[in-house]
């Protein structure tokens, strides 16, 4: 089993992002080069709120990949 955890926080006025990957033997700290990190929860519940507003996408297979 692995946990993911991203944290947040400000430096200089800018936001920085740190994820962590654990098992109960291991800890990886990984780094992206991109402006910011979402965990698959945040995506989804994007997803959602996109659909929500706009409800005839739902069915596009850009939202339907997305989901499955």
């Amino acid at each position: 089993m692995v946990h993911a955890d991203e944290t947040g926080w400000r430096t200089n006025g800018r936001n920085g992002f740190l994820w962590a990957l654990t098992t109960y033997r291991h800890t990886v700290y990984d780094q992206f080069d991109s402006s910011m990190q979402k965990c698959i929860a945040h995506l989804l519940r994007e997803l959602k709120q996109t659909i929500e507003k706009h409800p005839a996408l739902k069915d596009h297979a850009f939202f339907v990949t997305c989901k499955r």
